[in-house]
Formats: structure tokens, C-alpha cells, sequence
């Protein structure tokens, strides 16, 4: 599902008031972890951008197992001591590995509640601006004075 997908998704559940809809389609990824990573929630959308199946997730990975190494160590060293400390995380830049092991670049916030962790992911604005048609690629280019 691409991302004008889960958006158009999204608009129309919203549209309907369905809040099941509204998460499995928000324009953003959404996990819901156990204090230790175990993903036990992950909407369509957090799926769609990594090519994981529903099943292959659930219950069976950890959010930190998803993240390249150095990404995995900051935040098992950093970032989830934080989030135990603070109760929240904010703008978070992290590699998820999708299941081609492809590196997805992701913002990552994270909110502590009363049971599961619950995990927000989306492209940073910078790349989702580079991946965007920019006025400037409609152009002509100029060739360099000789």
C-alpha cells in the first residue's frame, strides 16, 4: 500500500467515524509493544511500508529487533531508558529493517501507558519532501557557460 493509498484510506475511514479504520489506515505507522519490545499490535500501513506479514509480527518480534544495529543499540542504551524515565519519546530517527531487509528511514515517537508501549513511525518531512516533485524538477536545466 503506498502512502496515497493509506492516506485516501484514512480520509475515507475518517470520514465514516470508524476508529478501527482510522488506525489500520492512518498516514503513519502504529505498533503496540510490551515493556519488552514484543509487538503485539501493527496497522496496515506500519505493514504495507515493510512488507512484514501480520502474523510473521505479532507476538513473535520486538520493535528493537526491527532496527539496524546501530539504531537497536541507541535504543536499548538511550532511548528506552528514556522512555521509562520520561514516559515518552519525540522525533526519534531510526532504520527499520523491512522483511527484504531493506532500511526504511523513520521518525519514531513513542508514549508509555499503563500496559503496552504504543509506537508511531513515519518518513521524516525531509524525505517525504525529496521523494515529493518539486517545482525545481519541472525546470529546464541551464547548460554550464564554456
Amino acid at each position: 500500500m503506498s502512502h496515497d493509498l493509506a492516506t485516501d484510506a484514512f480520509y475515507a475511514a475518517l470520514a465514516e467515524d470508524d476508529p478501527a479504520e482510522l488506525y489500520d489506515n492512518a498516514p503513519c505507522g502504529y505498533l503496540s509493544t510490551l515493556p519488552d519490545g514484543t509487538i503485539i499490535k501493527a496497522n496496515a500501513t506500519f505493514l504495507a511500508w515493510t512488507g512484514y506479514d501480520r502474523d510473521a509480527l505479532i507476538g513473535r518480534r520486538r520493535f528493537q529487533d526491527l532496527l539496524a544495529t546501530g539504531d537497536r543499540i541507541f535504543f536499548q542504551t538511550h532511548a528506552m531508558p528514556m522512555l521509562l524515565m520520561q514516559g515518552m519519546l519525540r522525533e526519534i530517527a531510526v532504520q527499520v529493517l523491512g522483511a527484504s531487509g531493506s532500511r526504511l528511514t523513520m521518525m519514531m515517537n513513542a508514549q508509555l501507558r499503563s500496559g503496552p508501549i504504543a509506537v508511531r513511525c513515519s518518513p521524516p518531512q525531509r524525505q517525504m519532501a525529496q521523494e515529493a516533485p518539486s517545482l525545481t524538477s519541472f525546470r529546464p536545466r541551464r547548460r554550464p557557460a564554456r
